[in-house]
């Protein structure tokens, strides 16, 4: 009796846990969304380069299923880290000559000005600190080096030198466009 009521009560147990284990899910699917915008479904999980939208998950008897939407990080880099801008900082510091330098600083003031009239006076000026300090990196790498820097280099970061110092005292964006055409009056006179 004892034997018979412990073979039944293992047989309920199996038969309990079968039922619960049942429902484990057997299958996700996931939606990716890959770098060229385009949406891919996949049983795999989507790899590194592709974003994850949402996945699906279906239970053993595909009756039942769940979806999990999943925060798609809308988030953007700053301004003065985006390629393009980085790129044009880049092509300011290789410039050879005078003009090709200031060629590519009134682009990124340019860019900067379209910040801030876009009310975002913040990111303006963190493209002009990032700019300035790129400049003065690149100076002082070539000063440790032995290396000597042009003289066009010094009036560029002199140039966004003084753009950056009136941070503190500037609110609107027709301010900063003051101050903007204040520095390049400087810059232009000492020239």
């Amino acid at each position: 009796m004892y034997l018979r009521m412990n073979n039944a009560l293992l047989i309920l147990i199996l038969t309990l846990s079968m039922g619960m284990f049942s429902n484990v899910s057997a299958t996700t699917i996931s939606q990716c969304e890959q770098p060229d915008g385009t949406i891919e479904f996949s049983n795999q999980g989507c790899s590194k380069s592709n974003s994850l939208n949402s996945k699906r998950t279906f239970r053993r008897n595909f009756t039942q299923s769940y979806v999990t939407n999943l925060r798609k990080n809308s988030r953007k880099s700053a301004p003065f880290r985006q390629a393009d801008f980085v790129a044009l900082q880049n092509k300011m510091l290789a410039a050879q000559n005078l003009q090709e330098m200031q060629k590519h600083a009134q682009t990124i003031i340019a860019k900067v000005r379209t910040s801030a009239q876009k009310g975002k006076l913040n990111a303006a000026f963190n493209m002009v600190a990032a700019t300035y300090a790129k400049v003065s990196k690149e100076m002082k790498k070539k000063q440790w080096e032995g290396q000597s820097v042009n003289r066009h280099k010094f009036k560029v970061r002199a140039l966004f030198e003084d753009i950056l110092i009136t941070q503190s005292t500037t609110s609107t964006a027709s301010e900063l466009n003051q101050t903007i055409q204040s520095a390049w009056e400087n810059y232009q006179a000492s020239t």
